[in-house]
């Protein structure tokens, strides 16, 4: 797949980004990033592949103004996660919105898709699903994070030792997701007290439902729930996640609870049945869940991505794994 096609004058409306050091935190940068515009040169939003691989990058389209070039790569990236995690083997990329709302937004949408056929068309890139498309697609998708988040939430309420049955759960940022995500959880048996707090000291769960946040020292040194659940990327500072670890809260970052939106969808894409594969996305997500509990003194954000760098080098021919 080649992207230098990308960069000449054929395709005016992307222009490239170059990321010669990763601004998204440790490893490579993102393989291709460009920011999308229409043919009067408004900014319309931005690309973000983070991973190539023969198949097309794959990822979904969020439309959420206000949001920037660095968001859409720390989006790119949780994506790649959440196909290691869950054993996708194709390219990974975010595809973000950025002028909606106010007259115009619907065109404005049209013309940032139509920009990015030129990327399509020659099999460099692939929509998932869009955030607000509608369709059998974002279907699978909701359904697929709703089972991923609250599967991990179970597996490891039972593996601190908290009955599930009158857990109570928060919601912080909260979102369309949080709200879902909570539904189903006190429906299993768990409590919402009202509010809408940062972590408060009473529950023991809190859901963070913005596709992207910021967790940074204070947030940590300040979060006293015993999970944290975030549905989204989270901008993490380099020592927040271990602060939560040394204060025995459970972090749970977006390539887990919410991994299984793409890892549903992929399923489905390959002939399951829709309630089989939220069925086989929940199952995956308790186990890989569990198994990076078992990584000794980590914080779980850092075990969760050990051992998903084990599934992506393995491959180990699981049925289950969503390939």
């Amino acid at each position: 797949m080649e992207l230098d096609q990308a960069t000449d004058g054929r395709v005016p409306r992307l222009r490239p980004i170059f990321y010669g050091v990763s601004r998204v935190g440790p490893g490579a940068p993102p393989k291709f990033v460009a920011s999308v515009h229409s043919a009067e040169e408004e900014l319309l939003g931005y690309v973000a592949i983070d991973r190539l691989e023969p198949a097309p990058a794959w990822g979904p389209l969020l439309a959420h103004p206000g949001l920037s070039v660095d968001d859409a790569c720390v989006l790119a990236r949780a994506v790649s996660a959440q196909f290691s995690l869950y054993g996708i083997g194709r390219g990974s990329g975010h595809f973000l919105f950025t002028a909606g709302g106010g007259p115009g937004a619907e065109a404005r949408r049209e013309e940032y898709l139509d920009a990015l056929q030129s990327l399509a068309g020659r099999g460099i890139l692939e929509i998932a699903f869009e955030d607000n498309g509608g369709g059998p697609e974002l279907e699978a998708a909701r359904s697929g994070l709703v089972a991923s988040a609250v599967a991990a939430v179970s597996t490891i309420l039972a593996h601190v030792g908290v009955p599930a049955g009158g857990a109570r759960v928060s919601q912080h940022l909260a979102s369309s997701l949080s709200v879902e995500v909570a539904a189903v959880l006190e429906r299993d048996g768990m409590c919402l007290p009202t509010g809408n707090g940062h972590s408060p000291s009473d529950v023991e769960v809190t859901l963070v439902g913005a596709p992207i946040w910021t967790l940074d020292d204070e947030w940590a040194r300040h979060a006293s729930s015993r999970i944290v659940v975030s549905l989204g990327a989270a901008r993490a500072s380099a020592g927040a996640d271990r602060m939560l670890h040394e204060r025995g809260v459970v972090f749970v970052p977006g390539a887990v609870a919410a991994g299984g939106a793409l890892a549903a969808l992929a399923l489905v894409k390959q002939g399951k049945d829709p309630a089989l594969a939220t069925a086989m996305t929940a199952e995956l997500t308790s186990r890989r869940v569990a198994e990076a509990l078992e990584l000794p003194d980590r914080p779980f954000p850092r075990a969760a991505e050990e051992f998903a760098a084990t599934v992506a080098g393995t491959r180990d021919g699981s049925s289950h794994d969503a390939r």
